[in-house]
């Protein structure tokens, strides 16, 4: 991404913002954000460390001990289990109903899909 350098003033700092224009949601600053994420998901998957420390999280999650509901811009998370299944979820009252966010199936199948 080409640095477009903005001069910029705050609380009586001046400095020199390379990259103001990646702040906007414009398809090319979004572009740039997600090939910057697949760089940085690449680099850790790589990483020998990876693996353990998903199947860790994973194995703590389906124990549901790790996450107590908790409210955020006025939507609750939390974790939901069902049969071995477990979804982390997002809704109005807490724990409850709500949206499906993630589950271990879902974790299990976009992992599955990544080493295909």
């Amino acid at each position: 991404m080409q640095a477009i350098p903005v001069r910029k003033t705050v609380g009586g700092v001046a400095f020199e913002d390379r990259f103001a224009h990646l702040q906007d949601d414009t398809p090319e600053a979004l572009e740039w954000q997600w090939a910057r994420d697949r760089t940085a998901q690449a680099a850790a998957e790589a990483s020998p460390n990876y693996r353990p420390v998903y199947d860790r999280l994973l194995a703590l999650a389906s124990g549901g001990g790790l996450f107590a509901p908790r409210k955020v811009g006025g939507i609750w998370f939390g974790y939901t289990g069902d049969g071995g299944e477990i979804a982390l979820r997002a809704g109005e009252t807490a724990p409850g109903e709500g949206r499906v966010i993630a589950s271990t199936a879902s974790l299990a199948e976009a992992a599955a899909a990544a080493r295909s």
